[in-house]
């Protein structure tokens, strides 16, 4: 034999040995020398920080994976995510917004999340677990999730008159509300008894559909029929209008301005409102409180929240469930909570008597969380929204009344649902 046919002889025979003990050491029984692509929209660098520290806790935990962060944003990350998706590229894990999770599981792109060894779905309530559900199948895990609350200004309204109270239903908000309208009406610049959202995407709808439910609407039927001009709806609308007519409608950046700055008595918006009023106006006297009632009847806020899912291709889907776990988890989740310190509370309650979320403004949000609602599930929701707050802005201009608009959004989502036909 050649010396050439020796080495030959050599090489394939380390070759094959290679091969072996690849295929030996493959599949999903070992978690050794994994790295987890992980999608997240945490990428402000403070916040990132944060959850780089919650990701090292997990490596330390778990020291054969780890994970590469990928940063995405709001404004372009969901075509981003499918254009991932399209190319085989997805990460491992992908954090989703609470209405994105439908259009993905309907795509078949995401892992059955039932199930994971070890972790109990029993630890989020029904509500929490909703938006994650496709099918009868959870698809993506709820994270740490928030709702929107009622900021009332107490300053203002005693500089108006206004004998502090409850504020516990419309009624009593409309009341007061009109007194600091008529007070200061005036005044330079004005100040106002309510605002409002308009023409402004993917917020308006939030304030609306809280109504619709409060009074005992809803947008979709339990299969899938819109009912967007019920008696109810229209009765809530009218409310939101008279709002804006009597108030001040505008964006909603502009309104969270105008309440920072005292000049706004009543005011509906998250909890990031809270984190900017202690960084630009520490001084006002203000309150958060749960949203008030249509008389008798259980008020409802809109929840959101952020969700975890799994590439359902992912060749690391043991390494993947355990990320998921971890920072779903009370601990890890209140950590990171506590850090962004902007209301958010962690999905399992287990935690929801921590000081940190029973204290201050930040007591109004968990205890609205507990009366919160998502968004509808439909993987044509996105279109759904779009039309009733093109809707809804017309008759906040006067271009038409209640009953024309939600009419008018009742036939053109009809259509939708349909085809288009």
């Amino acid at each position: 034999m050649s010396i050439f046919n020796s080495f030959r002889t050599l090489f394939l025979s380390i070759a094959s040995f290679l091969i072996l003990m690849m295929v030996g050491c493959g599949g999903e029984e070992s978690t050794d020398g994994v790295n987890l692509r992980f999608a997240h929209f945490w990428s402000e660098p403070s916040q990132k920080e944060l959850l780089q520290a919650r990701i090292a806790e997990f490596e330390a935990q778990n020291p054969g994976i780890k994970v590469e962060l990928i940063d995405m944003n709001w404004g372009n990350g969901k075509d981003k995510l499918f254009s991932m998706f399209n190319s085989g590229q997805a990460p491992d894990v992908i954090e989703l917004g609470s209405d994105w999770v439908a259009q993905f599981a309907s795509e078949g792109v995401l892992l059955d999340l039932t199930s994971m060894p070890g972790d109990s779905l029993g630890r989020f309530t029904k509500e929490f677990l909703t938006p994650g559900t496709w099918d009868h199948v959870v698809y993506a895990r709820p994270w740490f999730v928030g709702t929107q609350a009622m900021y009332v200004n107490k300053g203002l309204l005693k500089e108006a008159g206004v004998e502090e109270g409850a504020f516990k239903t419309w009624d009593d908000v409309l009341n007061a509300g009109d007194q600091v309208s008529a007070k200061f009406k005036e005044s330079s610049p004005p100040r106002f008894g309510f605002g409002a959202a308009v023409n402004d995407e993917h917020r308006v709808y939030k304030r609306i559909l809280s109504l619709f439910w409060s009074n005992g609407g809803e947008v979709l039927d339990p299969s899938g029929t819109p009912h967007l001009n019920s008696p109810e709806n229209i009765e809530a609308l009218e409310l939101y209008l008279t709002l804006a007519r009597n108030g001040r409608f505008d964006q909603q950046r502009q309104i969270d301005q105008l309440f920072l700055k005292g000049d706004i008595a009543f005011w509906i918006s998250g909890s990031w409102l809270m984190g900017q009023i202690t960084k630009e106006n520490p001084d006002l006297d203000y309150v958060v409180m749960p949203l008030p009632s249509f008389g008798e009847k259980p008020a409802y806020s809109f929840g959101g929240g952020e969700f975890l899912a799994i590439d359902s291709k992912t060749k690391q889907k043991e390494g993947a469930r355990k990320l998921v776990s971890f920072l779903t988890s009370p601990d890890q989740a209140l950590a990171f909570c506590k850090g962004l310190n902007s209301g958010y509370i962690p999905a399992d309650l287990s935690v929801e008597n921590d000081p940190f979320l029973q204290e201050g403004p930040q007591k109004g949000f968990t205890d609205q969380m507990k009366n919160s609602r998502f968004t509808p599930i439909h993987p044509k929701w996105l279109d759904i929204e779009r039309i009733l707050e093109e809707e809804i802005a017309h008759a906040v201009l006067g271009d038409k009344d209640a009953t024309q608009a939600l009419g008018d959004a009742q036939v053109r989502v009809s259509e939708e649902l349909a085809g288009g036909k």
